[in-house]
């Protein structure tokens, strides 16, 4: 049988899952140990990754990293089925209510990815980027999510978060973190006090399924004067859209429909 094999897309594609696997930036010597690629080919893989945008590299510290453009890629399929399909209306609906952008995060693997964005008419307007990560220890999707985990499921989400210091409010310590989602299983929603943004803030509730356990959140974001302002309603409409989609979604794995998260 012909062998079709493309030796340099063999070594690209083990670059891509060597640098996806890892918890930190990767040097060159790293990458080619991990991979098993030989220097100078990892080298014009890693160049050329680079110039299309899908890594991006720390010149002062010759590191790489994977780039969004590869969730936003992966997003695109994603973003006619599944999950997002099934809460779009209530995001469209959540955004004329408020007029603040709406926001969907989902839980994958062990980080948390924004899926959909439904944006404000406002000039002033806060918006994540579709297929981005979230922040675990600086959102309040991060929050919200990780809140509803079970105890084992937690410690592996705060396992890989950097805890690096986003704004002067950013929280950085597990046993902070820890607190505040202790707080967040109380009320039923997360806050991000600009915490991922100065003069930026948003409330955000989880999705659930039939175990309780969160697969995503729906948040409500904007300036932090206008969201402290509509934050009583925006809590109570959010946790009630966020509960009537847990519903939908329960219902629809049940019916034999898999979702993927």
């Amino acid at each position: 049988m012909a062998n079709y094999t493309v030796p340099m897309v063999e070594h690209t594609a083990r670059i891509l899952e060597t640098l996806g696997a890892a918890s930190h930036p990767l040097r060159l010597k790293e990458i080619t140990a991990a991979s098993g690629s030989g220097r100078t080919s990892a080298f014009r893989v890693l160049h050329t990754l680079a110039k299309l945008g899908y890594i991006t590299k720390n010149e002062q510290r010759g590191t790489y990293q994977l780039a969004t453009k590869l969730f936003e890629i992966a997003w695109q399929g994603y973003k006619s089925v599944g999950i997002v399909q099934c809460v779009r209306p209530y995001m469209q609906q959540l955004c004329k209510l408020f007029d603040e952008t709406v926001n969907l995060a989902v839980l994958q693997d062990t980080g948390i990815f924004y899926a959909a964005v439904t944006e404000s008419s406002q000039a002033f307007r806060m918006e994540a980027k579709v297929g981005s990560p979230a922040p675990l220890h600086a959102t309040a999707v991060g929050k919200a999510i990780s809140a509803f985990q079970k105890p084992e499921d937690v410690k592996k989400l705060v396992k890989n978060c950097a805890w690096n210091r986003i704004t002067p409010r950013t929280i950085r310590s597990q046993g902070r973190y820890f607190k505040e989602l202790k707080k967040v299983r109380a009320l039923g929603y997360g806050l991000d006090n600009e915490e991922a943004e100065i003069g930026a803030s948003c409330v955000a509730a989880p999705i659930t399924n039939a175990g309780g356990e969160a697969i995503g959140a729906l948040s409500i974001s904007g300036p932090t004067h206008r969201i402290r302002r509509k934050r009583k309603g925006i809590i109570r409409e959010l946790k009630k859209a966020c509960t009537t989609v847990s519903g939908v979604l329960v219902s629809v794995e049940n019916q034999g429909f898999h979702l993927e998260t």
